[in-house]
């Protein structure tokens, strides 16, 4: 049998349009097993077991459709439970951050900044309470708080088909998605009578039927796969945060020598500590080298037509300033570094 010529080269046409349709495709999924591989690989160290796979954790009521996907990671952490809680509180991209990879989570439009140290201000008791907006972004998308147990769990949970109430923010819902719903927990687990943590993480996500199928593989490189490093990295940075031993980042390093170098700070504290501590300095403000700090302030605004005259000695008298007040407030500070010296074991 004999093909015209013609006959050849609509076949030849149609293998290179198959190729070139197939190619990409077979590329795109080389490169897909390959980064889900080496996730894998990566988050190996902290792989639940079957049976902590299947145990039942905070939060696994909020989604309990059978069709769910589950993520379950867990990681002993050689750190007391009271530290490890007191770094799990103060997550949150505008506070602490998610104590992983910054560039990542930036990349993915994440406004995170990480810190590794306590923030007195993120440790209050109501710095977390159930509604409030955990959102990954400034443009608003995350989750609720759901449960806030001290000491033992935080839950997190949205479903886009009852979205929340707040402002500006909105539950995970990308284009070409059905519904999302989904609960994030952290729970910890004390071990040897609390010197150690166990620290679980766990999602279940239900993702709608229609959901584009494209849509839903980068939902699960993103969310399964991004998880599953950001709390393989999270598990060691906590544990280093807890016990005092997660230095400041080189870049971070570099920048404060480049840009800051003001300080009176035993140098050893400067390069220990990972991001400012920033309610330190209230008992012992610099501007008392000066004056007694205003916290309020008659004589602002002004009548019309006059000039405005601060009170300072009236102030200073308020606030108890004297001109031995920088001295004493000096002597403070050295004592309250000290402390911190002995708290991280350098003195």
């Amino acid at each position: 049998m004999t093909h015209s010529p013609g006959t050849t080269r609509a076949g030849g046409r149609l293998r290179t349009a198959a190729l070139a349709l197939l190619a990409p495709t077979a590329a795109a999924g080389a490169v897909y097993g390959g980064m889900k591989a080496a996730v894998a690989l990566y988050a190996d160290q902290i792989k639940a077991t079957p049976e902590q796979q299947a145990m039942t954790l905070p939060g696994d009521d909020l989604v309990p459709e059978p069709g769910a996907a589950r993520m379950t990671q867990v990681a002993d952490l050689d750190a007391p439970v009271e530290e490890v809680w007191k770094h799990i509180y103060q997550l949150h991209p505008a506070k602490a951050g998610f104590y992983s990879f910054t560039f990542f989570e930036k990349l993915f439009g994440m406004s995170v900044d990480n810190m590794y140290n306590i923030q007195p201000e993120y440790q209050e008791p109501d710095a977390y309470a159930p509604g409030d907006l955990f959102a990954w972004s400034y443009a608003g998308w995350g989750c609720e708080v759901a449960d806030m147990v001290p000491g033992k769990y935080l839950v997190w949970y949205g479903d886009s088909r009852d979205p929340t109430w707040t402002p500006g923010g909105s539950f995970i819902l990308t284009p070409l998605m059905d519904f999302t719903k989904w609960n994030y927990t952290y729970a910890l687990e004390p071990l040897d009578g609390g010197r150690r943590t166990r620290l679980y993480c766990r999602w279940n996500i239900l993702v709608g039927p229609n959901t584009n199928p494209v849509v839903h593989a980068l939902m699960g490189l993103v969310i399964d796969s991004g998880g599953q490093i950001m709390n393989r990295r999270l598990s060691k940075k906590i544990e280093s945060s807890a016990r005092h031993e997660e230095p400041k980042p080189p870049a971070m390093r570099l920048y404060a020598r480049l840009m800051g170098r003001a300080y009176a700070t035993d140098p050893r504290l400067q390069k220990k500590y990972p991001y400012p501590q920033t309610r330190y300095s209230r008992d012992f403000p610099r501007v008392a080298t000066l004056r007694a700090p205003f916290t309020d302030d008659p004589a602002w605004p002004p009548r019309p037509g006059e000039d405005y005259r601060p009170d300072i000695a009236a102030n200073n008298a308020s606030k108890g300033w004297t001109p031995d007040t920088p001295k004493q407030n000096d002597r403070l500070a050295r004592e309250r570094q000290k402390d911190v010296l002995r708290e991280y074991g350098l003195q």
